[in-house]
Order: structure tokens, then sequence, then C-alpha cells
């Protein structure tokens, strides 16, 4: 097996995940995860997929639904059928027309150090 080599990985829309998911590589999410969070790398969560739980990934782009907090080092992209109740912490951020959202967000390479000083 090549450890340099990318995995793909799928979560199917007929699967129901309770409690968190730590994948390596691609992962594609069509399912259902409640009570937990997901970890990882590159990840793409699809228009049948319901997340209520925080996503860390390096990179992510939703076309489903997602209730809790998304945090990402790279790009992150909310295609039109996206919607998210949570907050955001991102690089960078694209949402296209028709996408919903609800929440803060912090955006730009040091988010995290542009906080106001209170």
């Amino acid at each position: 097996m090549n450890e340099n080599a990318s995995s793909e990985n799928t979560v199917l829309s007929d699967m129901e995940i309770t409690g968190s998911l730590t994948f390596k590589g691609n992962l594609s999410f069509e399912g259902q995860l409640s009570d937990g969070n997901i970890t990882g790398e590159n990840l793409f969560v699809g228009k049948s997929a319901n997340i209520e739980g925080n996503i860390k990934a390096k990179s992510l782009r939703v076309e489903g639904t997602v209730v809790g907090n998304i945090t990402v080092k790279g790009k992150c992209y909310f295609a039109e059928s996206a919607a998210l109740t949570g907050d955001i912490k991102s690089s960078s951020f694209v949402m296209a027309e028709g996408a919903a959202y609800i929440g803060q967000m912090e955006i730009g390479p040091d988010a995290e150090q542009l906080k106001p000083k209170q």
C-alpha cells in the first residue's frame, strides 16, 4: 500500500452515525451524523447529508445541512443547496447564491488572531 497516496472514503446516504468520525485523505459524506464531530483533511458534504456536530477539516465543500461549528484551515465553500446553523472559522470562504447561513464567522489567514481585544 502506498502511504503517500490520498485515500478516498465515502459515507453513503443510507448510513447513520452517532458519535464522532475521524478520517485521512478525502471523505464524501452523504449520510447522517448526530452527537459527534467530523475531523479530517478534505471533506465533501453532499446534498443528502445532515450533520449535527462540529466539523474540523483542511478543506470543505458543503451542499447539505450542518448544525454545528466549522473550522477549516484552507478553503470553505458553500454550494447553493448548503445550509449551516453555527459558526465558521476559515482562512477562505465562498458562499453561492441560495445557500443559507445563520451564525458568526471569522474569515482570513489569521482569523484566530484578529479577534477584537476585550
